[in-house]
């Protein structure tokens, strides 16, 4: 039985097995962690908004401006800007 060589980014598990999980790149890890963040104030802006009362249209904007800028606005600013360096591996 033969295996194939592993790559230098894969830490051997057993004989031969690759983990489930490949490291993820450094821009890809801070993308991850506005995203995070995003939803965490995304979570945390209608509860805060509850304590200060504002009008229900302030609250409805300031909540979709959130997850917009969170979900969408990061990853294509992130996709735009790494398009040329990251390269796909499978």
């Amino acid at each position: 039985m033969t295996t194939e060589p592993l790559e230098p980014w894969f830490e051997t598990v057993g004989r031969g097995y690759k983990p489930l999980l490949k490291p993820i790149h450094p821009e890809g890890k801070r993308v991850l962690r506005i995203l995070v963040f995003g939803m965490a104030a995304s979570l945390l802006a209608p509860l805060l908004l509850a304590l200060v009362d504002p009008p229900i249209w302030f609250a409805i904007t300031l909540v979709v401006a959130t997850l917009f800028l969170s979900f969408v606005v990061t990853p294509v600013w992130f996709l735009l800007k790494t398009r040329n360096r990251i390269r796909i591996v499978g």
